[in-house]
Parts: C-alpha cells; sequence; structure tokens
C-alpha cells in the first residue's frame, strides 16, 4: 500500500510516517519549509497555499491512501482552502482520505461531546478546522475525519512556508500565538492546556471568521455534524 502523508515534517505528521514505514508501507510524505529526517520515506515540498500544487505531488506519487495531517495554526488559507484543495484531489484520483482536525471545533462549553454534535468554533483556528471538515465531508464522503486532543509532547514546531504569501497571522500562530495575541489551541503559549484541549472560554479570541462561518450559523444548522474515526 502506498500512502500520502501530507505535513509528514512536523509532530503528528513525523509519528505517522514512523509508523507507517514501520507497518511496511510505501511511504510519501510532504514537507514546506524543511523535510523529515525519518528514512525510509519519499519527501516532495508541498504548499498548500499554491493552486494546483496538491494536485502535481499526488500524480507524482499516486497513492491509494492521504493522511492530511497539516497544521497550519489560523491561517485560513493553509487550515481550510489547503484542506479543501486535498479533498477534491484525492476524490478526484479515488483516494482513501483521512483528515486531521481538532476538538477546537467546539467552544468547549459542554462536558462531553460526540460526533453527533454540531461544530461552535470560538477562535479563528476553530472556525477554520470546523470550515475544513465540513469542506472534506462534502467532497470526500467516505473520508475518515479524525477530531484529534491532547496531543502532547515535541520540540518546536515546524516554521511556515517561506515565500510572499507569508502572512504576520501566520508567522504569529507558528509561535503559538495568533494574530490578536491570543493562544492559539494547542500552542505551548496556551497555559494549563495540552494540544488540542478545548479548555475554559474565557480569554479567547474573538471570532474573527467569515460572518457565514460564527457560531450562530453553525447552530442554525449550516454545518452538518462530522464523525470521528
Amino acid at each position: 500500500m502506498r500512502v500520502l502523508i501530507i505535513g509528514g515534517s512536523g509532530f503528528l505528521g513525523t509519528e505517522l510516517v514512523r509508523q507507517a514505514t514501520a507497518a511496511g508501507w510505501e511511504t510519501a510524505a510532504t514537507y514546506c519549509s524543511r523535510p523529515g529526517r525519518l528514512p525510509g520515506a519519499s519527501w516532495h515540498r508541498l504548499d498548500l497555499r499554491a493552486p494546483g500544487h496538491v494536485d502535481e505531488v499526488l500524480a507524482a506519487v499516486a497513492p491509494g491512501a492521504v493522511i492530511n495531517a497539516r497544521s497550519g495554526g489560523s491561517d485560513w488559507a493553509v487550515t481550510a482552502d489547503g484542506s479543501i484543495r486535498v479533498a477534491m484531489a484525492a476524490a478526484q484520483r479515488g483516494c482513501r482520505l483521512v483528515h486531521v482536525s481538532s476538538d477546537a471545533v467546539f467552544s468547549g462549553s459542554r462536558v462531553h461531546y460526540d460526533e453527533t454534535c454540531l461544530p461552535d468554533p470560538v477562535t479563528p483556528y476553530g472556525a477554520a478546522k470546523a470550515t475544513a471538515e465540513t469542506a472534506v465531508r462534502l467532497l470526500a464522503p467516505t473520508a475518515a475525519v479524525a477530531r484529534t486532543s491532547l496531543i502532547i509532547g515535541g520540540a518546536e514546531p515546524t516554521p511556515p512556508c517561506p515565500g510572499p504569501s507569508t502572512s504576520a497571522s501566520t508567522a504569529a500562530s507558528h509561535r503559538g500565538m495568533s494574530a490578536h495575541g491570543c493562544a492559539e489551541p494547542g500552542s505551548s503559549s496556551a497555559p494549563g492546556r495540552a494540544k488540542g484541549e478545548p479548555g475554559s472560554p474565557k480569554g479567547r479570541c474573538r471570532d474573527t471568521a467569515p460572518p457565514a462561518l460564527r457560531s450562530e450559523n453553525v447552530q442554525a444548522g449550516r454545518y452538518g455534524p462530522a464523525w470521528t474515526s
């Protein structure tokens, strides 16, 4: 089996590459700023913000399965639009898609969540993740969507892709802060919370997502429930 791990140079992606190669799978992985160091995988540079780049990589690799573990923080072009490009490319080629999401799609106002709960994001990162989930389920109905939580450990985050489209918001998100100075979910700058933990709504950044993606529209049913694999 040939698998393509998007975001393979990141923290989660590195572990996925390690396990895929250990299982004997033919493994390809992508990076944006620098390739990973694990042997046994072929590495391909990929900028999810560039139209057509995903198609080029999938055409070169020809995978049977694609795992999107790329973390773009609150950068809408990577986290939302990039995930849409991956879903479209995977669906066009008939690849099995696993999309890694986050419990940041929820506000944290409930004690327990299950797969039927509608997203109600309160951060730009959560709104981008909720949008990505919705697009994945529409474009690739057989995809598995995994909402992760408590992914902890590792060293420094993968730096943002170089280039003219790297914004202040992107650079800030990779320091664990949003462009508004608030700690992003899962960053080392968010005291008392492990990666992906909803935590308390207090002190959260205001929702700067487009109006169609705000909580009132989510609760009105414009997002369907996602499911977790």
